[in-house]
């Protein structure tokens, strides 16, 4: 099994549906056509008593994860702690041109 996620942003209820599936590699026909998908329908809560271990809801693979991000990403969610660093960047390459012409007006170089 290959578990698979994606995410779909809902504008009018300004949410963001996931939706987690499988379409193992045997369920393609020779001519590429699908026959089988598997799909989370349901996500069932249960009282757990605090600081007892339990396994985690779900496990996703590295893969299904890097594309749960990507879906994410296309739906305009942004990590929280990510700030825009185009000024930053901006900042650095003026640093690094002003060190360029000090070196090179030492060096006798233009």
């Amino acid at each position: 099994m290959t578990i698979k996620i994606d995410a779909g942003k809902d504008y009018y209820e300004r949410a963001i549906g996931l939706y987690i599936f499988d379409i193992p590699d045997y369920a393609f026909t020779s001519d590429g056509v699908e026959h089988r998908v598997s799909i989370v329908t349901e996500i069932k809560m249960e009282v757990a008593t605090p600081g007892t271990y339990r396994d985690p809801s779900f496990k996703i693979s590295l893969e299904a994860a890097q594309g749960l991000m990507d879906a994410l990403w296309n739906c305009n969610i942004r990590p929280t702690d990510q700030q825009d660093r185009s000024g930053e960047i901006s900042a650095l390459k003026a640093h690094i041109a002003d060190l360029q012409r000090l070196v090179f007006s030492m060096w006798g170089a233009k």
